[in-house]
């Protein structure tokens, strides 16, 4: 990635924001949200903001330097930067919502999704933070629909372009019926 140093500039409304370079392609910041940073220098008094705009110009250029990430303005289509596994897990549940799939996948998609990424460390995912998660999961039913659920997101997100594969390896859990539940069973189909 060619990135050249952001240079600060005041639009005729008085507001100040940086532009820059990416490869040839120019990009305008009038604030630092994109980048994770509160950093906005039209928040302070006209005679103050090309101070904080000077600022933000090397807020912006160390985290690009540095690999950080940075999308699109309106849509989360990667500019620079390498996108972490949560945020190709994000962008695969995304999609999947998107689909057209009942209202009750999608809700059961959305679970999996909130309650694995809140278990996370880090923004990549290991098979380790994968195993961590379904063990939360006693029963064999419970833990292979989790799973079945953590996988098509996992692949989705592959799909679009995460190269782990964290689910390599895990194999569904053997349900076992033990005798109270065959009795149960026995019974219901007798008693029709």
């Amino acid at each position: 990635m060619k990135l050249n140093y952001p240079k600060v500039h005041t639009d005729p409304n008085q507001k100040v924001f940086i532009s820059f370079l990416i490869n040839t392609k120019r990009f305008r910041l009038y604030n630092a949200k994109r980048i994770g940073s509160d950093t906005n220098p039209n928040s302070f008094p006209i005679n103050q903001r090309n101070d904080v705009g000077k600022l933000m110009a090397a807020e912006v250029y160390r985290y690009l330097s540095n690999g950080g990430l940075l999308s699109s303005y309106r849509t989360k289509e990667v500019i620079s930067g390498k996108m972490a596994d949560k945020d190709f897990l994000t962008k695969a549940l995304d999609a999947k919502l998107q689909g057209d799939y009942s209202d009750k996948y999608k809700s059961m998609l959305r679970f999996v999704y909130d309650s694995f990424t809140a278990k996370l460390t880090d923004g990549n995912i290991t098979s380790n933070d994968v195993k961590s998660y379904l063990n939360h999961y006693a029963l064999g039913v419970s833990y292979n629909t989790i799973k079945r659920h953590l996988s098509v997101l996992i692949n989705e997100a592959r799909n679009i372009g995460m190269n782990s594969n964290p689910m390599e390896g895990l194999k569904q859990r053997k349900l076992r019926l033990n005798y109270i539940n065959l009795t149960m069973i026995l019974d219901s189909y007798l008693t029709r």
